[in-house]
Protein backbone atom coordinates (compact mmCIF):
# COMPACT_ATOMS: atom_id res chain seq x y z
CA UNK A 1 0.00 0.00 0.00
CA UNK A 2 1.06 3.65 -1.05
CA UNK A 3 -0.37 5.62 1.71
CA UNK A 4 -1.20 4.73 5.27
CA UNK A 5 -2.29 5.60 8.45
CA UNK A 6 -1.81 4.56 12.20
CA UNK A 7 -3.73 6.33 15.11
CA UNK A 8 -0.69 6.00 17.87
CA UNK A 9 0.07 8.34 21.00
CA UNK A 10 -3.22 10.48 20.39
CA UNK A 11 -2.54 11.26 16.99
CA UNK A 12 -3.38 10.58 13.56
CA UNK A 13 0.01 9.63 11.87
CA UNK A 14 -0.13 9.48 7.72
CA UNK A 15 2.61 7.57 5.59
CA UNK A 16 3.95 7.30 2.44
CA UNK A 17 5.60 4.49 1.44
CA UNK A 18 6.02 3.50 5.26
CA UNK A 19 7.75 7.09 6.09
CA UNK A 20 5.48 9.42 7.81
CA UNK A 21 4.65 12.60 6.18
CA UNK A 22 2.57 14.24 8.97
CA UNK A 23 0.05 13.66 11.69
CA UNK A 24 -2.28 15.40 13.72
CA UNK A 25 -3.69 15.72 17.64
CA UNK A 26 -6.81 13.56 17.52
CA UNK A 27 -8.56 14.51 20.68
CA UNK A 28 -11.19 12.85 22.92
CA UNK A 29 -15.05 12.68 22.23
CA UNK A 30 -17.20 14.86 24.43
CA UNK A 31 -20.57 13.55 24.72
CA UNK A 32 -21.27 17.17 26.02
CA UNK A 33 -20.41 19.09 23.25
CA UNK A 34 -22.20 16.38 20.49
CA UNK A 35 -25.04 14.50 20.69
CA UNK A 36 -24.87 10.79 20.03
CA UNK A 37 -27.48 8.53 19.39
CA UNK A 38 -26.51 5.04 18.55
CA UNK A 39 -29.40 1.93 19.36
CA UNK A 40 -28.02 -0.84 21.58
CA UNK A 41 -27.42 -3.58 19.10
CA UNK A 42 -24.88 -1.36 17.25
CA UNK A 43 -21.28 -2.22 17.55
CA UNK A 44 -19.66 1.41 15.87
CA UNK A 45 -16.34 2.97 15.54
CA UNK A 46 -16.55 6.43 16.10
CA UNK A 47 -14.26 9.51 16.41
CA UNK A 48 -15.08 13.11 16.92
CA UNK A 49 -12.75 16.32 16.85
CA UNK A 50 -15.27 19.26 17.02
CA UNK A 51 -18.91 20.41 18.54
CA UNK A 52 -21.98 20.27 17.86
CA UNK A 53 -22.08 17.24 15.83
CA UNK A 54 -25.37 14.79 15.70
CA UNK A 55 -25.31 11.24 14.80
CA UNK A 56 -28.37 8.91 15.30
CA UNK A 57 -28.28 5.55 14.23
CA UNK A 58 -31.80 3.34 15.03
CA UNK A 59 -31.67 -0.19 14.95
CA UNK A 60 -30.58 -2.12 12.29
CA UNK A 61 -31.64 -5.65 10.65
CA UNK A 62 -27.63 -6.28 10.53
CA UNK A 63 -24.53 -4.43 11.52
CA UNK A 64 -20.92 -5.75 11.34
CA UNK A 65 -18.44 -3.31 10.76
CA UNK A 66 -19.56 0.80 11.32
CA UNK A 67 -17.00 3.16 11.41
CA UNK A 68 -18.12 7.37 11.97
CA UNK A 69 -14.84 9.83 11.53
CA UNK A 70 -15.86 13.57 11.90
CA UNK A 71 -13.58 16.45 12.15
CA UNK A 72 -15.74 20.13 12.31
CA UNK A 73 -18.89 21.22 13.95
CA UNK A 74 -22.46 21.51 13.23
CA UNK A 75 -22.81 18.22 11.40
CA UNK A 76 -25.06 15.54 11.20
CA UNK A 77 -25.47 11.90 10.56
CA UNK A 78 -28.39 9.97 10.53
CA UNK A 79 -28.85 6.15 9.85
CA UNK A 80 -32.26 4.92 9.99
CA UNK A 81 -33.58 1.60 10.53
CA UNK A 82 -33.60 -1.83 9.11
CA UNK A 83 -30.45 -1.27 7.01
CA UNK A 84 -27.99 -4.50 6.68
CA UNK A 85 -24.40 -3.10 7.35
CA UNK A 86 -21.55 -5.34 6.31
CA UNK A 87 -19.33 -2.33 6.37
CA UNK A 88 -19.97 1.10 5.97
CA UNK A 89 -17.42 3.71 6.98
CA UNK A 90 -18.00 7.26 7.01
CA UNK A 91 -15.91 10.53 6.96
CA UNK A 92 -16.64 13.93 7.58
CA UNK A 93 -13.89 16.27 7.16
CA UNK A 94 -9.87 14.73 7.34
CA UNK A 95 -6.84 16.54 9.11
CA UNK A 96 -9.30 19.80 8.20
CA UNK A 97 -12.68 20.80 9.55
CA UNK A 98 -15.66 20.51 7.77
CA UNK A 99 -18.60 22.27 8.80
CA UNK A 100 -22.63 22.24 8.68
CA UNK A 101 -22.74 19.72 6.36
CA UNK A 102 -25.21 16.34 6.57
CA UNK A 103 -25.38 12.64 5.82
CA UNK A 104 -28.60 10.87 5.35
CA UNK A 105 -29.34 6.77 5.06
CA UNK A 106 -32.75 5.86 4.98
CA UNK A 107 -34.58 2.28 5.47
CA UNK A 108 -33.83 -0.93 4.41
CA UNK A 109 -30.67 -0.79 2.08
CA UNK A 110 -28.02 -3.22 2.19
CA UNK A 111 -23.91 -2.19 2.41
CA UNK A 112 -21.53 -4.58 1.44
CA UNK A 113 -18.35 -2.10 1.01
CA UNK A 114 -19.19 1.77 1.22
CA UNK A 115 -17.07 4.26 2.10
CA UNK A 116 -18.11 7.62 2.20
CA UNK A 117 -15.87 10.62 2.17
CA UNK A 118 -17.54 14.53 2.60
CA UNK A 119 -15.02 16.81 2.25
CA UNK A 120 -16.82 20.47 1.68
CA UNK A 121 -18.92 22.34 4.09
CA UNK A 122 -22.78 22.74 3.74
CA UNK A 123 -22.80 20.07 2.14
CA UNK A 124 -25.72 17.48 1.86
CA UNK A 125 -25.78 13.28 0.53
CA UNK A 126 -28.76 11.50 1.36
CA UNK A 127 -29.76 8.06 0.29
CA UNK A 128 -32.96 6.63 -0.32
CA UNK A 129 -34.48 3.46 0.60
CA UNK A 130 -33.72 -0.03 -0.31
CA UNK A 131 -30.94 0.48 -1.75
CA UNK A 132 -27.80 -1.83 -2.55
CA UNK A 133 -24.21 -1.00 -2.11
CA UNK A 134 -21.25 -4.14 -3.51
CA UNK A 135 -18.24 -4.04 -2.18
CA UNK A 136 -15.71 -1.33 -2.48
CA UNK A 137 -17.90 1.21 -3.59
CA UNK A 138 -16.85 5.39 -2.91
CA UNK A 139 -18.68 8.42 -2.59
CA UNK A 140 -16.58 10.89 -2.45
CA UNK A 141 -17.71 15.00 -2.55
CA UNK A 142 -15.29 17.78 -2.12
CA UNK A 143 -12.25 18.56 -4.10
CA UNK A 144 -9.66 18.33 -1.23
CA UNK A 145 -6.83 17.82 -1.56
CA UNK A 146 -6.99 19.15 -5.09
CA UNK A 147 -8.04 22.55 -4.50
CA UNK A 148 -8.98 24.88 -7.49
CA UNK A 149 -8.59 28.56 -7.14
CA UNK A 150 -9.34 31.80 -9.20
CA UNK A 151 -6.40 33.12 -10.49
CA UNK A 152 -7.16 36.84 -10.00
CA UNK A 153 -8.57 36.70 -6.81
CA UNK A 154 -6.92 33.59 -5.28
CA UNK A 155 -10.73 32.66 -4.07
CA UNK A 156 -11.22 29.23 -3.61
CA UNK A 157 -14.09 27.76 -6.21
CA UNK A 158 -15.36 25.65 -3.80
CA UNK A 159 -19.68 25.15 -4.22
CA UNK A 160 -21.71 22.91 -1.76
CA UNK A 161 -22.48 19.69 -2.82
CA UNK A 162 -25.67 18.06 -3.30
CA UNK A 163 -25.14 14.53 -3.65
CA UNK A 164 -28.59 12.54 -3.80
CA UNK A 165 -29.42 8.37 -4.46
CA UNK A 166 -32.98 7.34 -5.00
CA UNK A 167 -34.56 4.37 -3.99
CA UNK A 168 -34.21 1.14 -5.42
CA UNK A 169 -30.74 1.82 -6.87
CA UNK A 170 -27.82 -1.26 -6.79
CA UNK A 171 -23.84 0.12 -7.02
CA UNK A 172 -21.63 -2.67 -8.66
CA UNK A 173 -18.14 -3.24 -6.97
CA UNK A 174 -15.91 -0.42 -7.48
CA UNK A 175 -18.43 2.20 -8.09
CA UNK A 176 -17.47 5.89 -7.57
CA UNK A 177 -19.85 8.95 -6.98
CA UNK A 178 -18.34 11.76 -6.74
CA UNK A 179 -19.37 15.17 -6.23
CA UNK A 180 -22.91 16.59 -7.56
CA UNK A 181 -23.75 13.38 -8.59
CA UNK A 182 -27.54 12.60 -8.68
CA UNK A 183 -29.05 8.87 -8.77
CA UNK A 184 -32.95 8.68 -9.99
CA UNK A 185 -34.97 6.07 -8.62
CA UNK A 186 -34.42 2.48 -9.90
CA UNK A 187 -31.11 2.73 -11.62
CA UNK A 188 -28.10 0.19 -11.94
CA UNK A 189 -24.36 1.76 -11.37
CA UNK A 190 -22.34 -0.87 -12.91
CA UNK A 191 -19.01 -2.10 -12.06
CA UNK A 192 -16.10 0.49 -11.96
CA UNK A 193 -18.39 3.23 -13.37
CA UNK A 194 -17.66 6.63 -12.40
CA UNK A 195 -20.71 9.25 -11.93
CA UNK A 196 -20.01 12.85 -11.89
CA UNK A 197 -23.40 14.04 -12.35
CA UNK A 198 -27.28 13.82 -12.70
CA UNK A 199 -27.38 9.57 -13.88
Amino acid sequence: MIFSKKIKDNRIKYYMFGMKIFSYPLKTISFEKNKIKIHKNIKASIHIVGSDNIISVMEQKMCHNLSVFIHGNNNKIVIDSENHIDNLDIRIGNHFPINNSSIYISHKSWFGGLRIVLEEDNSKISISDDCVFSTDVLIRCGEYPHLIFEKKSGKYLASPTNLSIGKHVWCGEGAVLLTHSQIPSGCIVGTKAVVTKKF
